[in-house]
């Protein structure tokens, strides 16, 4: 198992050994803490069915207790966990690829958890995230690591694409959520924990940034969304997608390196900021002064890393500039932004450029380590 599930099962750990349905066992912790999704908390484990392995998603309810209303508050981490389940089922029977396999799920009594119930997901097993890959190697000059890089990119929007065909967004794109198998060849998106499904209701359907806040796009931070909600959701997922653009290159997430370089007064307090209520449409310049200087920063570094090849990095960073525009009823591919009628959030740009782009770099990758 790779470093993105290490080992940190604890002896006393009351899941350790307990069986589940169709055969599974648990056999080990393979996550630190509680993951906090704005929902439910959840666990990692690795369970284990004769000679196959698969990672386990255990929910855990011991912060109903902390609830005023506990009851109240159970029925909605199980509403979660339904919710979860029913559009993991949705992905699989529209035979969506680049979407983590999930294989069970299920309830079973056990006295060592709150409520006597542990309610759990099984995925097939990933070698690593992508954090493992990108972060791995920082030496400098990579063409191979940036190839690697555009061809996750391009896979990742072609999940994007198939989830959006379906009415289903992830809304919580981010490293830790995209998943590598088959010796790191193949991207896969994980954790629908937070993702809005147009078939289903969801108990965080309303919430001001479904996702991570550290990913969130700047209109939600200084909550002014478009009026349009599904609109909204579409240009915020373009952005989290932009945002794993900048990812692959910097190293860092968008957002946090566009709000250090606003003023204190014009930045969100989650950023170390003192805006108290700035409106959004007074803060947009200067947002869109400091997405300009970022642009010119992940462009300079990525020819660098492409060993001089500027016509490939102005590319990608139009690219990156398309999809991350601070106000999002700008954002969007120029090519779909011209269709009258049309969607100008749509991702089938991005997945054809990144294709092009990929396999253009991967043949200079090849050559250079002939």
């Amino acid at each position: 198992m790779a470093d993105y599930y290490p080992e940190n099962a604890e002896s006393t750990d009351p899941l350790i050994g307990a069986k589940l349905k169709d055969g599974w066992t648990i056999t080990s912790r393979i996550t630190r803490k509680a993951k906090q999704t704005g929902g439910a908390f959840s666990y990692g484990y690795r369970a284990q069915r004769g000679g196959d392995e698969a990672y386990l998603k255990a929910y855990d309810f011991e912060r109903v207790f902390q609830a005023d209303e506990p009851m109240k508050e159970l029925e909605k981490t199980v509403k979660s966990f339904n919710f979860e389940v029913e559009v993991l089922d949705l992905c699989a029977r529209s035979n969506m690829k680049r979407i983590v396999r999930a294989i069970a799920h299920g309830v079973i009594d056990n006295d060592k958890v709150p409520f006597g119930k542990l309610y759990y997901l099984l995925f097939e097993l990933a070698e690593d995230d992508i954090r493992g890959q990108v972060i791995a190697d920082n030496s400098g000059k990579d063409v191979a690591k940036i190839a690697w890089s555009l061809r996750s990119l391009h896979q990742i929007a072609a999940a994007l694409q198939q989830l959006h065909a379906r009415g289903i967004f992830h809304q919580d794109l981010r490293p830790s959520n995209i998943l590598v198998f088959d010796g790191h060849k193949v991207s896969k998106l994980a954790d629908f924990g937070r993702s809005h499904c147009a078939a289903m209701d969801a108990p965080h359907d309303e919430a001001r940034v479904p996702g991570a806040w550290r990913y969130a796009p700047p209109e939600l931070l200084y909550d002014a969304p478009l009026p349009d909600k599904k609109s909204q959701r579409a240009a915020a997922e373009l952005y989290l997608f932009g945002s794993m653009i900048f990812f692959f290159v910097m190293h860092v997430p968008m957002t946090p390196e566009l709000m250090t370089l606003m003023r204190p007064e014009h930045r969100m307090a989650l950023f170390g900021g003192t805006n108290l209520g700035v409106y959004f449409r007074d803060v947009l310049p200067f947002l869109v002064d400091g997405h300009d200087q970022l642009l010119r920063l992940f462009k300079m570094r990525l020819t660098e890393l492409l060993s001089g090849d500027q016509n490939s990095a102005e590319k990608i960073t139009d690219l990156l500039r398309y999809a991350t525009l601070p106000d999002p009823a700008l954002r969007g591919h120029p090519s779909a932004r011209r269709i009258k009628f049309g969607n100008p959030y749509e991702l089938q740009r991005f997945v054809s450029a990144f294709n092009l782009i990929a396999w253009a770099v991967e043949r200079e990758a090849v050559k250079l380590h002939a």
